[in-house]
């Protein structure tokens, strides 16, 4: 899905020594309310309920990083500014453990928000990592005592932050540009994430080890999931741009082999 150099380091990661001005630790307060039963033999359905606050989550100050502070020299405490938050969801898993067959389902919905002080008037917009929507279904069954055949299907829907995430990094920071039609994060919705993966595997113990092997086909219907979107001006010197979509890694066959001693 992505051939640049983020593939293989996809983020990096800055230390900064600890000085005045730098702010209170980040504090998180969480409250949730979860239910379990297992009605009958095999069977369990599980639901939870929650609530978090967050304060003084550290971020990069971009406006500060590309302005720079006074005199050119930015320190650290002028690099980092303290976000706060909040979130609620619910969820719930109802699974079946039989002798031959295994399945799962379920399904989560979320709304978490997130303050920046320097960026989008300082009003909440959607927190990056949320997902509003989201649901699983699995199945294992075992067609003879050592080979099993799986299922898998899973589907997320709501994503906002659907340009790259540079976009709203830098693209705004000097002056707003309503011609790219960036608008805030929460102004764009991606479509649904859906993907739907099958395998096999064999489980044996030759000459007394552990052996697992097993062949997936992922994303088997080949479905193009739009990871974000990019602009493409449509004329040199043009204020008309268009969304280009990048997507997904498509249909991905994989082998996975296991020996334990």
């Amino acid at each position: 899905a992505n051939p640049g150099p983020s593939a293989l380091v996809p983020f990096l990661r800055f230390w900064l020594p600890h000085e005045r001005g730098l702010g209170a630790p980040p504090l998180a307060r969480h409250l949730a309310w979860e239910v379990a039963t297992a009605p009958r033999d095999g069977w369990e359905f599980r639901t939870e309920v929650y609530a978090r606050s967050t304060r003084d989550l550290p971020v990069v100050d971009l406006p500060a990083v590309v302005n720079g502070g006074a005199g050119g020299e930015v320190g650290p405490a002028e690099l980092v500014e303290a976000t706060r938050g909040s979130a609620v969801g619910a969820g719930f898993r109802l699974q079946r453990w039989g002798d031959r067959v295994h399945a799962e389902v379920g399904h989560d919905v979320s709304r978490a928000r997130r303050t920046f002080p320097s960026r989008f008037g300082g009003q909440a917009v959607p927190d990056p990592s949320d997902t509003p929507h989201r649901s699983l279904l699995r199945l294992e069954a075992y067609v003879h005592p050592e080979v099993s055949v799986r299922f898998r299907g899973s589907g997320t829907w709501g994503r906002t932050w659907a340009f790259r995430r540079a976009y709203y990094d830098l693209l705004t920071v000097h002056e707003d540009r309503p011609e790219l039609g960036v608008g805030r994060p929460g102004d764009w919705t991606l479509p649904a994430l859906l993907e739907m993966d099958v395998g096999v595997s064999w489980r044996g113990t030759p000459a007394g080890m552990a052996l697992e092997i097993s062949a997936d086909a992922l994303n088997v219907l080949n479905r193009r999931n739009v990871l974000d979107y990019g602009l493409l001006r449509l004329t040199d010197g043009s204020h008309d741009y268009v969304r280009v979509p990048r997507y997904l890694s498509g249909f991905t066959p994989t082998l996975t082999i296991r020996a334990s001693f």
